[in-house]
C-alpha cells in the first residue's frame, strides 16, 4: 500500500524534501481496481464511522503529513485540500477560500472495527473520496463537477525509443504489492532534495506514465494520450526539475528527458478538462 508522505504547506514544496530512498508506488492493480459490479444483492458503502478535526497547534514543530492506516486516513500539520481535491490538480479546482489552502489541521477518519478488512481492500483514491461525506457534515461542502475548456498537453510519438516489457516477468528487487508479490505493472517515482527526478516502468501502460507526469510541477496538467501505443514498457526517465534549488544540479528538463529518453513529446492544446467547483464550504466544527 502507498503511503503519502509528510509536507508543511504544499505538496510541490514537501516533495523537494523527500530523500532519495522514498518511493512513490502506483499499481495498476490498486489504482485501476473496478468497482464492485452489482450481483442483485446490496453492497455496503463504508463510511468513516470516527472523525477528528482539529486546527494544529502552531507551536507544535514536530512536523506533518497525512497517509493511511489499516483503518483509515490521518493528517497532521496539512491544510484540508489534501484529501479535498480528491485527485484533482490544484489548477483544476475552483471557489477555494484563501483560509483553505493556508489554515493546516490534524485530522482522524476512521472506519469501524466490523470494516477494517474491507477498507483494507479500497484502491487509496476511494479511501479519499470516502472522506468528502466528512466535509459535507462537518464543513457544509457543496462543490459540483464540470468541463471546462483548459489548456492541455498532448503526447505525441518523436521518435519512439520505449522497450516492451517481457510478459510475465516478475523484476525480482523490484516494487512489490501489499501482499509482497511483485509488481509487474507498475510506475514508481524516485526524488532527492537536490531536485534529481526518476520515473521508473516495469511492464506499465503509456496510461500509468501519464499518472506520474500530470501531477510533476512542471506539468501539472491533464495529458491526453496521443501516441497510440497500447503495450507495456520497460523504461527509466531522469530529469532535474524546474524548482530545484540547487545551483550545481545537471539534468534536462523533463520535456527534454521525455524527447530524448523515451522518444516522446509533450505539445500544449487546449481541450476539455473535467474541473471541481467548490460552491460553498465552512472552517470545520469544533468535535
Amino acid at each position: 500500500m502507498t503511503n503519502r508522505t509528510s509536507y508543511r504547506s504544499t505538496i510541490t514544496a514537501l516533495i523537494a524534501a523527500l530523500s532519495i530512498s522514498l518511493f512513490t508506488q502506483i499499481l495498476s492493480a490498486a489504482q485501476n481496481e473496478a468497482p464492485p459490479q452489482s450481483t442483485g444483492t446490496s453492497v455496503k458503502l463504508l463510511t468513516y464511522e470516527i472523525v477528528s478535526i482539529k486546527p494544529h497547534n502552531p507551536n507544535d514543530h514536530n512536523g506533518g503529513g497525512y497517509g493511511f492506516r489499516s483503518d483509515g486516513v490521518y493528517g497532521t500539520d496539512v491544510p484540508l485540500t489534501t484529501v479535498l481535491y480528491d485527485g484533482f490538480n490544484s489548477d483544476q479546482v475552483y471557489g477555494i477560500p484563501d483560509w483553505l489552502k493556508s489554515d493546516h489541521y490534524d485530522f482522524t477518519a476512521k472506519v469501524a472495527p466490523s470494516d477494517v478488512a474491507a477498507y483494507q481492500k479500497l484502491p487509496d483514491s476511494e479511501r479519499i473520496r470516502m472522506m468528502h461525506p466528512v466535509f459535507e457534515d462537518r464543513m457544509k461542502l457543496k462543490d459540483h463537477r464540470e468541463t471546462r475548456e483548459l489548456p492541455v498537453y498532448a503526447l505525441v510519438l518523436a521518435k519512439n525509443k520505449l522497450k516492451e516489457a517481457t510478459p510475465d516477468n516478475t523484476y525480482a528487487g523490484g516494487p512489490t504489492q501489499t501482499s509482497g508479490k511483485p509488481a509487474v505493472l507498475a510506475t514508481y517515482l524516485q526524488q532527492n532534495p537536490a531536485g534529481e527526478n526518476r520515473i521508473v516502468s516495469q511492464g506499465a501502460s503509456i496510461a500509468q506514465l501519464l499518472q506520474q507526469l500530470s501531477i510533476q510541477p512542471e506539468i501539472r496538467r491533464r495529458i491526453v494520450d496521443k501516441t497510440g501505443l497500447t503495450g507495456k514498457y520497460d523504461f527509466t526517465l531522469h530529469w532535474t526539475s524546474a524548482s530545484s534549488d540547487q545551483e550545481n544540479a545537471a539534468g534536462p528538463s523533463i520535456f527534454t528527458a521525455l524527447q530524448e529518453q523515451l522518444g516522446l513529446k509533450l505539445e500544449s492544446t487546449k481541450g476539455p478538462v473535467e474541473v471541481l467547483v467548490i460552491d460553498h464550504i465552512e472552517k470545520p466544527s469544533e468535535n
